[in-house]
């Protein structure tokens, strides 16, 4: 029997993220001593997946791993407050 599966990318899609995405952004970045992104910049650096994101908001040079593992940690866990 052939098996189909279907994927949804709910992100921006079917679901509105973007507000809580900039939370997760805002958050990550001030943990590690970044300066805040604006709104308009986090809906400029969404599509890419989640490293992509976080290496577009940190400073130019900067390392953006730890970053990273802020949102990841973050995110999950606060991804359906708004």
């Amino acid at each position: 029997m052939e098996k189909t599966a279907l994927l949804f990318d709910l992100d921006g899609t079917l679901l509105d993220t973007l507000e809580d995405i900039h939370d997760a952004i805002q958050h990550s970045l001030r943990q590690c001593g970044f300066p805040e992104r604006s709104f308009a910049e986090t809906r400029q650096f969404v599509g890419n997946g989640a490293k992509r994101l976080m290496e577009q908001a940190v400073p130019a040079g900067e390392d953006p791993a730890k970053a990273l593992a802020e949102f990841q940690t973050f995110y999950p866990a606060h991804c359906r407050i708004k």
